[in-house]
Formats: structure tokens, sequence, C-alpha cells
């Protein structure tokens, strides 16, 4: 294994300490190959410019057993302009920026603040004049960590990160269509809320964490195209922001005008947490065996008086008898305390990520985007210091599948066309009848259904 070191920083004690990358010869190998097929003059295997390892030929003996040797060539110097110098240098440097991301995690839990302030600022600049795809993933991790430590240093890197900004509706829209952790997920669940409507002439549907509504338009257009659609649609929007519930209302109402059957639509303003007796008593008394939607929702759900209410929620939504409760979720822990584990589970569901969206057929501007204000935003919460403020409280779909348990339902398989297939994410079943929406082996959302 070979020690290098990431920086070399002048002797302070005030300074941060140099950084040591630990690779693999494989890895090593790996980073050095370009350069050294640049010596050889070709590609691996090709003739006279192989490498002497690759071609199985002693390149050695013959040196020695030439008759003149002082007739060898001397040995060639190899031009490389600063752009192919730096393309050549650029993995390695990113391995780096990661390993000094690792390490500043490590000086934050044990409170050396201002030799982490001193790296990270090294580290912004460093990122900053990178040229490689991946430094916008470590400048979103290095601003999220700049959050954690200092404003002035957090200002710093909201500047550099700016020219990637995106508007809103450009983001939304983005999601919608081409990001299948959101699209593909939604489509499915819809479909499975679809299908627990047939054969019933009433239908009560309550979407927890409505936002704006599309997912209940989408829904409502899917049932009017239905050979037989039900008479009545009962939506019920838990949502606590009220201009998202707003649009939300508007929309819903707006689309039922071209319906074959009657719409209707119930507000509450509110987290599903905080709905008090009264609201509940209201539910139910609306409620005749609903289908319950929660997308992208129950991992907002706080905590009450620093007590874990959760599977509360979910005990109160079963006393409503649903015949289907469909939860979409990012399948990540998020809710460890422990600041350096929480980091490690954010980097790897987050770098899988952009990983992801780096394989989507957009635009680079799309793609640095999409990290930056949108899931970008998310990492910033994962990481913030006060673990009881946070809104991006992700749990495992175990966890999650643990709840439903307690709480008395059933868990069904979620259907899927065997016709639907993502050219980005696999989909695999799992023992406990949930899906989980993976990307190059790692579990990024899962879909789970259950009755009561």
């Amino acid at each position: 294994m070979a020690v290098i070191p990431a920086s070399q920083t002048p002797s302070n004690h005030l300074e941060p300490s140099p950084t040591s990358i630990e690779l693999t010869e494989d890895e090593l190998a790996a980073l050095a190959e370009p350069l050294l097929q640049r010596i050889a003059g070709g590609e691996p295997g090709d003739g006279d410019h192989c490498l002497p390892w690759e071609c199985g030929q002693n390149h050695n003996e013959t040196v020695v057993n030439a008759v003149e040797t002082s007739q060898l060539e001397k040995l060639q110097l190899i031009e490389l302009t600063e752009d192919e110098l730096a393309a050549l240098a650029e993995p390695l440097l990113q391995r780096i920026a990661e390993t000094q991301l690792f390490n500043l995690v490590d000086l934050i839990a044990q409170h050396k603040t201002r030799t982490a302030q001193q790296l990270l600022n090294q580290l912004l600049d460093r990122l900053n004049a990178a040229t490689h795809p991946e430094a916008v993933n470590h400048l979103v991790f290095a601003r999220a960590l700049a959050e954690h430590l200092s404003g002035t240093i957090a200002d710093k890197a909201n500047l550099y990160l700016q020219p990637y900004q995106i508007p809103q509706i450009q983001l939304f829209n983005l999601l919608a269509s081409k990001v299948p952790l959101v699209s593909l997920v939604s489509e499915l669940a819809t479909g499975l809320m679809i299908d627990a409507c047939d054969g019933r002439d009433d239908v009560t549907l309550i979407d927890i964490g409505i936002g704006t509504g599309r997912q209940m338009v989408e829904l409502l257009y899917h049932l009017a195209h239905k050979r037989r659609s039900p008479q009545r649609v009962h939506i019920i929007g838990i949502e606590p922001s009220i201009q998202s519930l707003s649009l939300a209302q508007k929309a819903i109402l707006a689309t039922a005008h071209g319906l074959p059957f009657e719409v209707t639509f119930t507000p509450f303003c509110n987290g599903i947490e905080d709905l008090d007796n009264q609201a509940w008593q209201q539910l139910s008394h609306q409620c005749n065996c609903p289908i319950i939607n929660a997308s992208f929702a129950l991992h907002h759900i706080c905590d009450i008086a620093r007590q874990d209410v959760r599977t509360a929620v979910l005990q109160r939504l079963h006393q409503l008898n649903p015949t289907l409760i469909v939860l979409s979720e990012p399948n990540t822990d998020h809710l460890e305390p422990d600041f350096r584990t929480r980091f490690h589970n954010c980097w790897r569901h987050y770098s899988s990520v952009f990983n992801m969206i780096d394989a989507l057929g957009i635009d680079e501007q799309s793609k640095a985007g999409l990290k930056t204000c949108f899931f970008g935003r998310e990492v910033i919460d994962v990481l913030k210091v006060d673990n009881t403020t946070r809104v991006e409280r992700h749990e495992t779909a175990a966890s999650w599948v643990n709840r439903l348990k307690q709480s008395g339902y059933t868990l069904q398989t979620p259907f899927i066309d065997d016709l639907i297939i993502s050219p980005i994410l696999s989909i695999h079943k799992q023992a406990d009848r949930y899906l989980n929406f993976d990307y190059e082996g790692v579990p990024l959302v899962s879909l789970i259904c259950a009755r009561a």
C-alpha cells in the first residue's frame, strides 16, 4: 500500500498537519496508467510501444545482451502541456479532496474548530480551481461542513457554487421528469394507488406532504381514462406550507372541471405529526378505507418534546383502516446521532446520487444545478450540528418496515409491470416485500406498501 502526502503545510502548531492518502497498489496503478501509456507512446499491448509488464517480453534482458550498449538511445523527455498534466493529476487530486473531507469530519468531531477552518479554507480554494466534474460533488460536501463551522467560510463556499445555480422552476421540472429517483418512483406509486381504486365508486385519498399537488393531478388524469372510473374522489391534502397547499388545491380543482367524476378537496395546513385530536376526528369522519400516499414525506416528521413520534403517527393512520398506504423514502440512515457515522452514511448516499445524476442524459449545467441547488441543500441539513432541528432525517427501509409492523400493518409486495425498466436504476424486490431502487449496488430509494 502506498501512502502519499496530500498537502505540504508549513510546520506550525496552528496549521493543519499534512494529510496522507492511502492507496492500494491497484489504485496507484490505475492513477499512474495514463502517464505510463503516454511515456510508452501507445496503448497497452500495442506492439513496440507496449509496457514491459504487459507484453511478456524481458526488455531488461534485451538491454543487457545488446552488443553496443553505448549506442542505446538516451531517454526521451515527454512533453506535457499544463492542461494535459492537470488532466493526469486530477483523479489523484480528487481522491485527496475526498480524504481531506473525511479528515475535516474527524477534526469537527474532536472540536478542533480552528484547525478545521484553516484546512477547509484551503480545500475550498483548491476545489474552486479544479476542472474535474467531480469537484462539484466535493464542493457540495465542503459547503455543508462550512455551514457546520463558520458563516464566513459558508459564504465563501456559496460564492464558489453560485455559477451552478439554476431557476427553481427548471429544477422542479428536472426532478419530476428526468431524475428517476423521483419520476420513476412517483410513477410506480401512482400506479399502485390507481390499482387500489378499481371497483370503487367512492375513493378517499390522503396525500401526506402533498406539495403543489402534482402527483394527485396525474392520478386524477389516469383515473379519468380507466374503463370504469369512480364516481366520486375526495382528496385530503396534508401540507405544512400554506403556499404549496393553496397551489395544490387550485391545481386539483382546476383539473376536476374536465373529469367524468366528482372531485372534492380538503386541506390540512400542518405537518402530520402536528395534527390535533380534532383534526384526527375530522379525518376519521371523512375517511372510508382511504388510500394513503406519503411520497418522500414521512422522514420530515419531527420529534415532539424530544420524543420520536413516527410510529405513533403510523398507528393513528392505521386507525383510519386504509386499504393501501404507499411510502416512498430514501433508503439511508441519517437519523444517526454520531456525526462521523452520519457523515459516512451521507457520503455513501449522496455520492451515489451524484454519480447517478452524472449518468443522466442532460446538460452539465443541469447536472450541477441538481447537485448544488436541490440535493446539496439536503446534505447541509443532514450534516447540521443540532440533530433535533433537522428535517432531512432519513431512515432505512428496514426501519420503516419495522415501524409499519409495530403499528399493525400487513406488508404487501408492490406490483410492477415487467416492462418497466430503468436504464439508470436497478429495481430489486426485497424479502420484506418492498422495492429497492439501486444505483451501482447502492440502495437509494425504497417503495413500501401495506394495508391495515
